[in-house]
C-alpha cells in the first residue's frame, strides 16, 4: 500500500492541457422556438397538453442558455405564452374555442 504524502504531487505540469468547450449548434434556440409555437397552439387553440409541452420547453431552453448569444426577448415571450397559457386553461373561463365552421343552429 502506498501513502498518501500531501507535497507529492504525480500530475505533471508540463502534460496539463486547459479544457476549452466544443462549440455547439445552438440547441437552446430551438426549444425556445418549439416553446413559443406550443405556447401559441395552447393559448389560442385551449389545449392543456401543448401549454405543458411549452412550459417543457421553455425550462429546457433556460437550462441550455448561453451567456454570450441570449435573445432574452425570445425567451421571455415563450415563458410568458407558456404560463399564460397555463393560467386561462385551468384559471379562465369555460368558454369553449369556435371551429372553423362556426356553430350553426336550427333555430
Amino acid at each position: 500500500m502506498s501513502s498518501f504524502h500531501p507535497l507529492s504531487d504525480p500530475r505533471v505540469k508540463e502534460t496539463e492541457k486547459e479544457f476549452k468547450r466544443e462549440k455547439t449548434e445552438g440547441e437552446g434556440d430551438y426549444y425556445t422556438l418549439l416553446s413559443l409555437l406550443a405556447g401559441v397552439a395552447g393559448f389560442m387553440l385551449k389545449y392543456k397538453s401543448a401549454t405543458w409541452l411549452a412550459l417543457v420547453f421553455a425550462l429546457g431552453s433556460i437550462a441550455n442558455i448561453n451567456s454570450y448569444e441570449v435573445d432574452y426577448k425570445q425567451i421571455v415571450s415563450s415563458n410568458m405564452f407558456a404560463i399564460m397559457g397555463l393560467v386561462m386553461n385551468y384559471r379562465g373561463g369555460n368558454q369553449q374555442s369556435l371551429s372553423i365552421f362556426g356553430s350553426f343552429s336550427g333555430n
